[in-house]
C-alpha cells in the first residue's frame, strides 16, 4: 500500500490516523419534510448504515440533510416547487 492510499478501494485516501466515516449527502426539496420527518430520516439511515457495518460505525457516521430551494428542482425536464410536490404526495394518499 503507497503511503495514504488503499489501493483496494479505487479513488479511496485514507489519511494517516484519520478516521474515514460514511457521509450521506440528502437532498430534500424546501417545504416538503417536517423537522420530525428528517430527524427520523437521519436516524433511520444512520441505522442502516450501522446494520451494514456494524455498532461501531455509528458515532462517525454523518447524515447531511440539505433543502432546495422550491423551484430549484426538476425532473425529466420539468422544474418542481413544494407546492407541486405537495399536491403530488396528497393525490397519492
Amino acid at each position: 500500500m503507497r503511503r495514504g492510499v488503499d489501493e483496494s478501494r479505487p479513488g479511496a485516501y485514507q489519511q494517516p490516523n484519520k478516521k474515514i466515516m460514511p457521509l450521506l449527502n440528502v437532498k430534500l426539496l424546501e417545504g416538503v419534510f417536517t423537522p420530525r420527518e428528517k430527524h427520523e430520516l437521519i436516524r433511520k439511515l444512520t441505522d442502516t448504515v450501522v446494520s451494514i457495518k456494524g455498532e461501531n460505525i455509528r458515532p462517525l457516521t454523518t447524515v447531511l440533510v440539505e433543502e432546495v430551494k422550491s423551484g430549484d428542482w426538476g425532473a425529466g425536464g420539468v422544474c418542481y416547487t413544494t407546492a407541486d410536490t405537495k399536491t403530488i404526495l396528497a393525490a397519492h394518499v
